[in-house]
Protein backbone atom coordinates (compact mmCIF):
# COMPACT_ATOMS: atom_id res chain seq x y z
CA UNK A 1 0.00 0.00 0.00
CA UNK A 2 2.87 2.36 0.82
CA UNK A 3 4.23 2.04 -2.72
CA UNK A 4 0.81 2.71 -4.31
CA UNK A 5 0.26 5.80 -2.17
CA UNK A 6 3.72 7.15 -2.94
CA UNK A 7 3.14 6.54 -6.65
CA UNK A 8 -0.17 8.43 -6.59
CA UNK A 9 1.27 11.16 -4.39
CA UNK A 10 4.03 11.75 -6.94
CA UNK A 11 1.37 12.80 -9.45
CA UNK A 12 -0.31 16.17 -9.06
CA UNK A 13 -3.53 15.80 -11.04
CA UNK A 14 -7.26 15.25 -10.55
CA UNK A 15 -7.11 11.52 -11.34
CA UNK A 16 -4.56 10.88 -8.59
CA UNK A 17 -6.64 12.88 -6.08
CA UNK A 18 -9.80 10.97 -7.08
CA UNK A 19 -7.96 7.64 -6.78
CA UNK A 20 -6.71 8.50 -3.28
CA UNK A 21 -10.22 9.61 -2.25
CA UNK A 22 -11.68 6.34 -3.60
CA UNK A 23 -9.13 4.28 -1.65
CA UNK A 24 -9.85 6.28 1.53
CA UNK A 25 -13.56 5.46 1.19
CA UNK A 26 -12.89 1.71 0.84
CA UNK A 27 -13.96 0.05 4.14
CA UNK A 28 -11.46 -2.78 3.59
CA UNK A 29 -8.63 -0.23 3.85
CA UNK A 30 -9.57 1.23 7.25
CA UNK A 31 -6.06 0.63 8.57
CA UNK A 32 -4.59 3.04 5.98
CA UNK A 33 -7.42 5.61 5.91
CA UNK A 34 -5.53 8.28 7.85
CA UNK A 35 -2.49 8.01 5.56
CA UNK A 36 -4.71 8.06 2.45
CA UNK A 37 -6.63 11.13 3.62
CA UNK A 38 -3.43 13.01 4.40
CA UNK A 39 -2.04 12.14 0.96
CA UNK A 40 -5.29 13.21 -0.72
CA UNK A 41 -5.38 16.53 1.13
CA UNK A 42 -1.73 17.29 0.36
CA UNK A 43 -2.32 16.49 -3.32
CA UNK A 44 -5.46 18.63 -3.45
CA UNK A 45 -3.64 21.58 -1.94
CA UNK A 46 -0.67 21.25 -4.32
CA UNK A 47 -2.94 20.85 -7.32
CA UNK A 48 -5.04 23.93 -6.44
CA UNK A 49 -1.88 26.01 -6.08
CA UNK A 50 -0.38 24.70 -9.34
CA UNK A 51 -3.43 25.28 -11.51
CA UNK A 52 -5.00 28.32 -9.87
CA UNK A 53 -5.64 31.32 -12.03
CA UNK A 54 -8.27 34.02 -11.90
CA UNK A 55 -11.48 32.78 -13.59
CA UNK A 56 -11.77 33.89 -17.18
CA UNK A 57 -14.72 35.98 -18.28
CA UNK A 58 -16.25 33.05 -20.18
CA UNK A 59 -16.04 30.87 -17.03
CA UNK A 60 -17.74 33.51 -14.92
CA UNK A 61 -20.37 34.03 -17.60
CA UNK A 62 -20.94 30.27 -17.86
CA UNK A 63 -21.35 29.94 -14.10
CA UNK A 64 -23.83 32.84 -14.01
CA UNK A 65 -25.83 31.18 -16.79
CA UNK A 66 -26.14 27.95 -14.82
CA UNK A 67 -22.99 26.13 -15.87
CA UNK A 68 -20.39 24.50 -13.60
CA UNK A 69 -18.77 26.63 -10.87
CA UNK A 70 -15.54 28.40 -11.77
CA UNK A 71 -13.95 28.34 -8.27
CA UNK A 72 -14.53 27.08 -4.74
CA UNK A 73 -16.14 30.43 -3.86
CA UNK A 74 -18.44 29.96 -6.84
CA UNK A 75 -19.24 26.40 -5.72
CA UNK A 76 -20.05 27.67 -2.22
CA UNK A 77 -22.36 30.37 -3.57
CA UNK A 78 -24.12 27.89 -5.85
CA UNK A 79 -24.72 25.27 -3.15
CA UNK A 80 -25.85 27.96 -0.68
CA UNK A 81 -28.28 29.33 -3.26
CA UNK A 82 -29.76 25.92 -4.05
CA UNK A 83 -30.25 25.21 -0.34
CA UNK A 84 -31.97 28.59 0.09
CA UNK A 85 -34.30 27.71 -2.81
CA UNK A 86 -34.95 24.33 -1.24
CA UNK A 87 -35.77 25.98 2.09
CA UNK A 88 -38.40 28.14 0.37
CA UNK A 89 -39.95 25.09 -1.30
CA UNK A 90 -40.02 23.06 1.93
CA UNK A 91 -41.79 25.83 3.82
CA UNK A 92 -44.11 27.29 1.18
CA UNK A 93 -44.48 24.65 -1.53
CA UNK A 94 -47.79 22.88 -2.15
CA UNK A 95 -46.38 19.37 -1.57
CA UNK A 96 -45.86 19.63 2.23
CA UNK A 97 -42.17 18.74 1.94
CA UNK A 98 -41.69 19.70 5.62
CA UNK A 99 -43.47 16.43 6.44
CA UNK A 100 -40.43 14.40 5.22
CA UNK A 101 -38.70 15.41 8.45
CA UNK A 102 -41.37 14.06 10.81
CA UNK A 103 -42.77 10.69 11.82
CA UNK A 104 -46.39 10.41 10.70
CA UNK A 105 -49.15 9.54 13.14
CA UNK A 106 -49.99 5.84 12.48
CA UNK A 107 -53.55 6.44 13.68
CA UNK A 108 -54.19 9.11 11.05
CA UNK A 109 -55.55 7.33 7.97
CA UNK A 110 -55.16 10.43 5.80
CA UNK A 111 -51.45 10.67 6.64
CA UNK A 112 -51.69 14.40 7.40
CA UNK A 113 -50.80 14.37 11.10
CA UNK A 114 -47.28 14.05 12.50
CA UNK A 115 -46.14 13.05 15.98
CA UNK A 116 -42.41 13.79 16.40
CA UNK A 117 -39.32 14.81 14.41
CA UNK A 118 -37.15 12.18 12.76
CA UNK A 119 -33.58 11.66 13.95
CA UNK A 120 -30.70 13.54 12.35
CA UNK A 121 -29.53 10.99 9.75
CA UNK A 122 -32.97 10.49 8.08
CA UNK A 123 -33.41 14.29 8.06
CA UNK A 124 -30.00 14.70 6.42
CA UNK A 125 -30.84 12.05 3.83
CA UNK A 126 -34.16 13.70 2.91
CA UNK A 127 -32.41 17.04 2.47
CA UNK A 128 -29.55 15.51 0.47
CA UNK A 129 -31.89 13.69 -1.90
CA UNK A 130 -33.50 16.99 -2.93
CA UNK A 131 -30.15 18.80 -3.05
CA UNK A 132 -28.60 16.17 -5.35
CA UNK A 133 -31.43 16.70 -7.84
CA UNK A 134 -30.81 20.47 -7.85
CA UNK A 135 -27.02 20.16 -8.22
CA UNK A 136 -26.89 17.43 -10.86
CA UNK A 137 -27.36 19.81 -13.85
CA UNK A 138 -24.26 21.71 -12.64
CA UNK A 139 -22.16 18.51 -12.54
CA UNK A 140 -21.73 18.75 -8.77
CA UNK A 141 -21.52 15.51 -6.82
CA UNK A 142 -23.19 15.80 -3.39
CA UNK A 143 -22.75 12.84 -1.05
CA UNK A 144 -23.26 12.00 2.64
CA UNK A 145 -20.43 11.63 5.14
CA UNK A 146 -17.49 13.31 3.47
CA UNK A 147 -14.18 11.91 4.74
CA UNK A 148 -11.67 14.35 6.19
CA UNK A 149 -8.39 14.27 8.11
CA UNK A 150 -8.22 12.23 11.34
CA UNK A 151 -11.25 10.22 10.19
CA UNK A 152 -13.65 13.13 10.72
CA UNK A 153 -16.87 12.88 8.70
CA UNK A 154 -19.05 15.78 7.65
CA UNK A 155 -22.79 15.37 7.04
CA UNK A 156 -22.77 16.42 3.37
CA UNK A 157 -19.97 17.22 0.94
CA UNK A 158 -20.53 18.78 -2.48
CA UNK A 159 -17.62 18.21 -4.87
CA UNK A 160 -16.75 19.68 -8.26
CA UNK A 161 -13.32 18.86 -9.65
CA UNK A 162 -10.74 19.56 -6.93
CA UNK A 163 -13.09 21.86 -5.00
CA UNK A 164 -15.47 20.87 -2.20
CA UNK A 165 -18.00 22.56 0.08
CA UNK A 166 -18.97 20.96 3.38
CA UNK A 167 -22.48 21.19 4.83
CA UNK A 168 -22.86 20.48 8.54
CA UNK A 169 -26.48 19.67 9.44
CA UNK A 170 -28.05 20.01 12.90
CA UNK A 171 -31.61 19.87 14.22
CA UNK A 172 -32.85 22.37 16.77
CA UNK A 173 -32.75 19.42 19.21
CA UNK A 174 -28.96 19.04 18.97
CA UNK A 175 -26.91 19.42 22.14
CA UNK A 176 -24.11 20.81 19.91
CA UNK A 177 -26.38 23.38 18.21
CA UNK A 178 -24.45 26.40 19.54
CA UNK A 179 -20.94 24.90 19.49
CA UNK A 180 -20.78 22.80 16.30
CA UNK A 181 -20.32 25.74 13.96
CA UNK A 182 -16.86 26.37 15.42
CA UNK A 183 -15.89 23.05 17.03
CA UNK A 184 -17.01 20.82 14.17
CA UNK A 185 -17.47 22.71 10.90
CA UNK A 186 -14.53 25.11 11.24
CA UNK A 187 -12.16 23.11 13.43
CA UNK A 188 -12.56 19.69 11.78
CA UNK A 189 -13.95 20.01 8.26
CA UNK A 190 -12.77 23.32 6.83
CA UNK A 191 -9.17 22.18 7.37
CA UNK A 192 -9.71 20.11 4.22
CA UNK A 193 -7.76 22.05 1.56
CA UNK A 194 -10.40 21.24 -1.06
CA UNK A 195 -12.82 23.60 0.72
CA UNK A 196 -10.59 26.67 0.67
CA UNK A 197 -12.22 27.47 4.04
CA UNK A 198 -15.76 27.60 2.58
CA UNK A 199 -18.60 25.79 4.33
CA UNK A 200 -22.29 25.85 5.26
CA UNK A 201 -23.87 25.43 8.69
CA UNK A 202 -27.47 24.33 8.24
CA UNK A 203 -30.03 23.93 11.01
CA UNK A 204 -33.45 22.32 10.67
CA UNK A 205 -35.94 24.34 12.72
CA UNK A 206 -38.70 22.23 14.28
CA UNK A 207 -40.07 25.03 16.43
CA UNK A 208 -39.03 26.83 19.65
CA UNK A 209 -40.37 24.00 21.83
CA UNK A 210 -37.71 21.69 20.36
CA UNK A 211 -34.69 23.72 21.44
CA UNK A 212 -32.84 21.65 24.04
CA UNK A 213 -30.07 24.12 24.75
CA UNK A 214 -30.34 27.80 25.54
CA UNK A 215 -27.99 30.12 23.62
CA UNK A 216 -24.71 31.16 25.28
CA UNK A 217 -26.33 34.51 26.05
CA UNK A 218 -29.73 36.13 25.71
CA UNK A 219 -33.17 34.57 25.47
CA UNK A 220 -34.11 31.54 23.39
CA UNK A 221 -34.87 32.35 19.75
CA UNK A 222 -38.56 32.12 18.84
CA UNK A 223 -38.22 31.94 15.05
CA UNK A 224 -35.87 30.61 12.33
CA UNK A 225 -34.67 34.14 11.56
CA UNK A 226 -33.82 34.80 15.21
CA UNK A 227 -31.87 31.53 15.39
CA UNK A 228 -29.93 32.36 12.23
CA UNK A 229 -29.00 35.81 13.57
CA UNK A 230 -27.78 34.30 16.85
CA UNK A 231 -25.66 31.69 15.05
CA UNK A 232 -24.08 34.27 12.75
CA UNK A 233 -22.99 36.23 15.83
CA UNK A 234 -21.12 33.13 17.02
CA UNK A 235 -19.06 32.99 13.82
CA UNK A 236 -15.46 34.15 14.24
CA UNK A 237 -15.03 37.35 12.24
CA UNK A 238 -12.49 35.80 9.86
CA UNK A 239 -15.02 33.17 8.74
CA UNK A 240 -18.05 35.39 8.16
CA UNK A 241 -17.39 35.75 4.43
CA UNK A 242 -16.69 32.05 3.83
CA UNK A 243 -19.24 30.30 6.08
CA UNK A 244 -22.96 30.54 5.32
CA UNK A 245 -25.54 29.95 8.07
CA UNK A 246 -28.91 28.62 6.90
CA UNK A 247 -31.96 27.74 9.00
CA UNK A 248 -34.66 25.75 7.23
CA UNK A 249 -38.14 25.89 8.75
CA UNK A 250 -39.54 22.33 8.86
CA UNK A 251 -41.89 22.99 11.79
CA UNK A 252 -45.36 21.45 11.67
CA UNK A 253 -48.08 23.96 10.79
CA UNK A 254 -50.71 24.62 13.42
CA UNK A 255 -53.11 21.70 13.78
CA UNK A 256 -50.82 19.17 12.06
CA UNK A 257 -48.87 17.84 15.06
CA UNK A 258 -50.59 15.18 17.19
CA UNK A 259 -47.91 15.16 19.90
CA UNK A 260 -45.12 17.24 21.36
CA UNK A 261 -42.60 14.45 22.03
CA UNK A 262 -38.98 15.27 21.29
CA UNK A 263 -36.86 12.47 19.86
Amino acid sequence: MDIWVKTLAARVDEEAIAALAHLADDPTLDHWRGMLLRARDEQAQEFRISVWEAPKLRQIRGALLGGPPASVADLHALVSGKLANLAERIRNGNTDDWQQYWHSDPDDRQGRMVIKPKSEDPCRDALLSDLQFLLEPHKINAQPEGHHAEDNRSDIIAVHGVHAVVVEVKRTHSRELWSAIEKQLIAKYLRDPRTGGYGIYLVLWFGPDHLRRAPPSGTRPESPDELRDRLIRLLPREHRRSVTVLVIDVSAPEGRCAGDAIS
